[in-house]
């Protein structure tokens, strides 16, 4: 076995910070309500003060949700 092969085996998937205004990390998020999993494994990384990255991204979506109503206001 090769150490190229060995780092791609074992390397993980870099995360990102999800984007609620990204319609990539929003349709990933839907997909993942739709059948509980994640297609290639999660690719947010979980902030403070959440405890998971569900509930993170819901919260997310909440709050840019809410502040697109209230700029209509």
């Amino acid at each position: 076995m090769t150490n190229e092969y060995r780092r791609s085996v074992l390397a993980s998937k870099p995360r990102i910070k999800f984007d609620p205004d990204n319609r990539k990390h929003m349709l990933d998020f839907a997909r993942f309500v739709k059948y509980n999993n994640w297609k290639d494994g999660c690719s947010y990384y979980l902030e403070d003060p959440y405890a998971d990255i569900p509930s993170m991204i819901r919260s997310k979506i909440v709050d840019y949700t809410l502040s697109k109503l209230v700029e209509k206001v």
